[in-house]
């Protein structure tokens, strides 16, 4: 019967290494895939709040617009009003009142101008960073795709090691199976 010596126990805790490996390749390979799709649900989230905050953007303009025509509509009121306390009226009074209405409409048409703007930057950031989550997932799932394919590679390394030891001629009486005292071991030899 033979021993069971160093050379096989070298050769096991090779093949074994080479087990644990493809294993931690694997793992890799998981939390590599969960942290692309992490990535990406964390970009929707944030293009959807992008979104959220544009149709708040556009409705605070829309506001501040009311508010404007409000504010010229009470300045001309006021204006008229002193102007008629003190016995002016006519042309120049009409002219002051038509600038003050005029100023107002472009206070109302920037708001509105500035609240669609500041939408469309918003609604443009939610869509670099819903692509941003769709190349980073992606980029996960490649170097998920070539962490398996390590993975793959280290267990055929380790086969190969027991292949080459304990098969085609490997180490003489039988290996590991005589070194363990164990008779009808599997022929190994693959030019049966």
């Amino acid at each position: 019967m033979a021993d069971f010596g160093i050379s096989e126990a070298l050769s096991i805790a090779q093949a074994a290494g080479s087990l644990f490996k493809a294993g931690g390749s694997y793992q890799s390979a998981n939390n590599y895939q969960a942290a692309g799709a992490a990535a990406r649900v964390a970009a929707d989230f944030k293009a959807a709040q992008l979104r959220q905050n544009a149709g708040q953007a556009i409705a605070a303009s829309q506001r501040k617009s009311i508010e404007d025509k409000n504010q010229a509509a009470l300045l001309a009121s006021k204006m008229i009003a002193a102007a008629g306390a003190s016995g002016g009226t006519g042309p120049q009074v009409n002219k002051l009142v038509a600038d003050i209405f005029a100023k107002g409409s472009y206070n109302r048409s920037m708001d509105l101008y500035n609240g669609e703007e500041t939408a469309r930057q918003m609604r443009l950031n939610a869509d670099v960073a819903e692509y941003q989550g769709y190349v980073d997932e992606l980029g996960m799932n490649s170097r998920a795709s070539a962490s398996r394919t390590a993975g793959t590679g280290d267990l055929f390394t380790g086969g190969l090691t027991l292949l080459q030891n304990y098969g085609r001629g490997g180490p003489s009486g039988g290996g590991i199976a005589a070194g363990a005292g164990i008779s009808g071991a599997i022929n190994w030899d693959l030019a049966d």
